[in-house]
């Protein structure tokens, strides 16, 4: 109990000290579905020290705690690094398996498909890939990631039972910027990160549990469909300054922020539909 105690003490003044928001709600709950077996390791540690003589491990068990309220809120939810920090150097060595499909380039579109646990996904747009093929690679176990290349749908599969508890698990993909994506998430937990310069992504659907997504879009030239539905989203996009965009939004709380960008209900270049429980998002022009 004083461990308990000490835990929701300490909570407490973080939340005061770094100001109780929906953004710092949200890093503490994505934090914590990476962080969550500690709980176990509490339980254990309850277990131990009920016994005569080990009562002392309450000692290390109120330091654990924390430790982990720290954690909750100062461990970064991206788990390995972001392979768009520096685009020229884009490096399909990091992850283990290389991933190589050939696409139907006289499709009208091309979907592309992850059913996952936990996943943290890469997608960039690259207009000097000549050949119909989608390349990349991934970081999952051997044999745990399924793909169905059906020409124009490609389909990422993992019913790892594991990768639902880890958040280490990413898949990275370049798409050849001269066709058209229709992108397709069903997960438990979601790391998005895009970049399309070309506007070759056209939608983006998401139906996951947890989603934490930053994309970046170039000139819209085809209006771009974003829609997500999850339980928490925490949703950046960076946009060119003379896109307009409609948004329609459903849920409970919601903290949103657009700066410097023309509404238009009618013919919007970003037509955003968001379902979430709770939701941060934030659109803005690029720097």
């Amino acid at each position: 109990m004083i461990g308990f105690a000490i835990f929701i003490i300490i909570l407490g003044v973080l939340f005061i000290v770094n100001g109780f928001s929906l953004g710092v709600l949200t890093t503490v709950m994505f934090n914590f579905l990476s962080l969550w077996p500690v709980i176990l390791i509490f339980i254990g540690l309850g277990i131990l020290s009920s016994i005569k003589g080990l009562r002392w491990i309450k000692w290390i068990s109120m330091g654990l705690s924390v430790i982990f309220v720290l954690m909750l809120f100062f461990n970064p939810f991206s788990p390995t690094p972001n392979a768009f920090i520096n685009r020229d150097s884009y490096d399909y060595g990091y992850y283990k398996d290389s991933i190589k499909e050939t696409v139907d380039g006289s499709a009208g579109e091309i979907s592309i498909i992850f059913e996952t646990g936990s996943i943290a996904i890469d997608i960039l747009t690259d207009d000097t890939l000549s050949e119909p093929e989608i390349v990349g690679s991934h970081n999952i176990d051997s044999g745990k990631l399924a793909v169905v290349n059906e020409g124009s749908i490609i389909t990422f599969a993992t019913d790892d039972f594991h990768s639902m508890l880890q958040l280490n698990k990413r898949i990275s993909l370049k798409l050849p910027a001269k066709y058209s994506y229709y992108i397709q998430i069903k997960s438990g937990v979601v790391d998005l990160r895009t970049d399309d310069m070309h506007n070759s992504i056209k939608r983006i659907k998401a139906d996951c549990g947890v989603i934490n997504c930053v994309s970046s879009f170039g000139r819209i030239e085809e209006p771009v469909i974003l829609n997500m539905k999850a339980g928490i989203s925490n949703i950046k996009l960076n946009v060119e300054k003379e896109s307009t965009y409609r948004m329609d939004r459903s849920g409970g709380i919601n903290s949103t922020h657009i700066y410097n960008l023309k509404e238009d209900r009618l013919n919007p270049d970003m037509d955003i539909r968001l379902n979430s429980g709770i939701l941060v998002f934030e659109m803005q022009p690029s720097m």
